[in-house]
C-alpha cells in the first residue's frame, strides 16, 4: 500500500506530507529500535525512491519536542516529533502545534507551539492556550522549514552551544533532570544516525574528543513554561494578562497599570497612582520595539528588538543612545517596586508581583534568594542583573530569575 500510494503521488507530481505515529530510528537513551530492522529498511527504501515528492515527515509516539533527519545517497527527509496533547504518562502540559505553509508548493514555512496550563484551566474553568515558542524565532531560522534546512540546523546544534541548549531544552522540558555529557552526545549523534553501528561509533568518537559539554539542568514546572527563551517569557507576561490580542499595545499597559497598581498599592491610593504612572512610562520604552510604527509590538518585533539590544551590549563600544534607553527602562522598572524610594526591593514586594504573573509563592521566594542572599534586592544588584538578562543567551543564567521584576 505504501509503495503504491507514493508511486501514484509520483506519477501525478503530487507533494506528500508523511504522517507516522512511531518515528524511524532509535531511542538514543534506552538503545532500542522503534521498528524491526527488516521492515524499517523496506519502508526507507520506498522513501528513497520517492523522496522528491515528500515535503516532510511528522511523527508522534515519543511525547517529545524534537526532530531528526534521515539521509541516504538518494534522499533527505526531516522527521519532526511533537509533544503530546495528552498530559497522561509524562505529566506534561497538553500541547498543540500550528504549522504555516506555502499554499502553492505546500512547503512548511514555520510552526508555533502552544501549551495549556491544566491547573489554571481547572481553577478558572477557561482553556487558554499559551504560545510557548515559534520555530523560526527560537532557532533563528529565516527560510522555509524544509528537510534541507533542518539538516543545516542540525549542524548548528552539533557545533554551536546556543543551538544545542535550545534543542535540548525543548526536547526535555517536561523532565526534572540534569543532562550530562554522555546523554547530550547520544542525542547529538541520533539526530542523523539511524544505524546502531554508526551511532555507537559516533558516541565513542565524541566521548574521546576534548569537547566541553556543559551540564544542563531541566526543572519542569506546571506553572511556567521554562523552555521558552527569556525574552519570549517576558513578552507573554506583558500581553497575556491584558487584552489577549497577541500583540503589545499601549492599551495593554493601561490594563496592566490598573491591575498591578491595585495589587501593589492595595489601600494606599498615592502608591497605586505612582505605580500606574511608572507602568505607563515603561510603555514608552517598550514601544521602541514597534519597528513598523503601527502602534503595536508583535512577537517577531519583540524578539528582534531584544536580539539587537543583546548584540549592542556585547560590543566594546555600545552606542551611548542604546545605553541611555536601557538605563531609562531599568530605572522605571526598578522604581515600580521601590515606590518608597529606600533603594531596595523587599522579598514580600517581589513575591506579590510574581504571584500576579502566575508564579507560586514558593517558586517566587526561591527565585528571590537565587539572586540575593539577604531579604532585600539592592538597586545596584538589580540593575546589574537587568543588563545581564538582556545580554545573555544562556537560558540557565541567574538573571532569568528576574522575569517577575523585569
Amino acid at each position: 500500500w505504501f509503495n503504491k500510494t507514493l508511486l501514484d503521488a509520483h506519477d501525478r507530481h503530487d507533494r506528500v506530507l508523511l504522517l507516522i505515529h512511531v518515528p524511524f530510528g532509535m531511542n538514543e537513551n534506552l538503545l532500542y529500535k522503534f521498528y524491526d530492522l527488516k521492515y524499517e529498511q523496506k519502508l526507507l527504501s520506498i522513501i528513497d525512491k520517492y523522496s522528491s515528492n515528500i515535503i516532510m515527515c511528522l511523527s508522534g509516539h515519543r511525547h517529545q519536542d524534537m526532530f531528526r533527519v534521515y539521509s541516504s545517497s538518494n534522499a533527505t527527509m526531516g522527521i519532526i516529533g511533537h509533544p503530546p496533547i495528552s498530559p497522561i504518562g509524562y505529566l506534561s502540559q497538553p500541547s498543540i502545534r500550528k504549522y504555516s505553509y506555502n499554499r502553492k508548493s505546500f512547503t512548511l514555512k514555520d510552526y508555533e507551539q502552544y501549551s495549556l496550563n491544566v491547573n489554571e484551566a481547572e481553577r478558572t474553568q477557561k482553556d487558554r492556550w499559551a504560545l510557548s515558542y515559534r520555530f523560526s524565532s527560537w532557532y533563528h531560522q529565516s527560510k522555509e522549514l524544509t528537510s534541507t534546512s533542518l539538516l543545516r540546523l542540525i549542524y548548528l546544534i552539533r557545533t554551536n552551544p546556543m543551538y544545542s541548549k535550545r534543542f535540548l531544552l525543548t526536547k526535555h522540558h517536561t523532565e526534572r533532570t540534569t543532562l550530562k555529557k554522555h546523554r547530550i552526545i547520544q542525542t547529538l549523534c541520533a539526530l542523523t544516525l539511524f544505524n546502531f553501528d554508526e551511532f555507537i561509533l559516533c558516541t565513542r568518537i565524541l566521548e574521546r574528543k576534548r569537547i566541553q559539554y556543559d551540564n544542563i539542568v531541566i526543572n519542569n514546572t506546571s506553572e511556567i513554561n521554562f523552555h521558552a527563551n527569556e525574552q519570549l517569557i517576558e513578552y507573554r507576561i506583558i500581553y497575556r494578562h491584558a487584552n489577549g490580542d497577541g500583540a503589545i499595545t499601549p492599551i495593554d499597559f493601561e490594563i496592566l497599570a490598573g491591575k498591578l497598581s491595585t495589587l501593589i498599592g492595595q489601600d494606599d491610593s498615592k502608591r497605586r497612582e505612582d505605580y500606574a504612572n511608572a507602568r505607563k512610562t515603561l510603555c514608552q520604552e517598550i514601544m521602541r520595539a514597534d519597528a513598523n510604527l503601527d502602534g503595536k509590538v508583535t512577537l517577531d518585533e519583540w524578539l528582534k528588538f531584544h536580539e539587537h539590544l543583546a548584540n549592542e551590549l556585547r560590543k566594546p563600544d555600545t552606542s551611548p543612545e542604546i545605553l541611555e534607553q536601557i538605563s531609562q527602562r531599568i530605572n522605571t522598572t526598578f522604581h515600580m517596586l521601590d515606590l518608597n524610594h529606600d533603594g531596595f526591593i523587599a522579598v514580600d514586594e517581589w513575591i506579590k508581583t510574581c504571584q500576579f504573573f502566575g508564579v507560586d509563592e514558593k517558586t517566587a521566594e526561591n527565585s528571590f534568594h537565587q539572586i540575593t542572599k539577604s531579604d532585600k534586592l539592592e538597586e545596584d544588584r538589580a540593575k546589574q542583573l537587568f543588563f545581564e538578562y538582556l545580554k545573555s543567551d544562556d537560558p540557565n543564567h541567574v538573571s532569568n530569575c528576574c522575569l517577575c521584576f523585569l
